[in-house]
């Protein structure tokens, strides 16, 4: 099918309906309108969603991490309390063993807690940026 149409353009860029949108949650850049005659390919910005579920995910990670490292830290901790201490044994090449499950036990701590942290930042950044967009408009 072939067609033919006409358009009448109102406003574009940060004159726009979304450049006013983006301009009052902060992510168009006011200074460069594409008004200064200037034709600078712009590297593409992220948004404001995107600029906070990146640093959202970020922050997973370190809780992440710090979680698998205090997993290892413990179960180390209360297996070197009870064995040696408690029971007055001595260290045996076999006790590595127990080390090595701990260690594999927080890694998995970390993998688990990345991917599984990730849809809840997408659902409280949805929440918080749709809220902002109803008190906007």
């Amino acid at each position: 099918m072939e067609g033919s149409g006409r358009m009448l353009v109102v406003a574009v860029g940060i004159h726009s309906q979304t450049g006013i949108i983006m301009s009052l949650l902060g992510a168009a850049d006011e200074s460069n309108d594409g008004e200064d005659g200037k034709d600078e390919p712009k590297e593409k910005e992220k948004s404001v969603l995107q600029a906070k579920l990146t640093k959202l995910a970020i922050q997973i990670g370190y809780v992440g991490s710090i979680a698998a490292v205090a997993t290892v830290f413990i179960l180390a901790f209360r297996y070197c309390l009870t064995n040696y201490l408690y029971h007055g044994n001595s260290f045996h090449m076999s006790d590595l063993k127990h080390f090595i499950n701990f260690l594999i036990i927080g890694v998995t701590v970390l993998v688990v807690a990345v991917p599984e942290g990730l849809p809840l930042a997408v659902t409280l950044s949805l929440a918080y940026s749709v809220k902002k967009v109803c008190v906007i408009v």
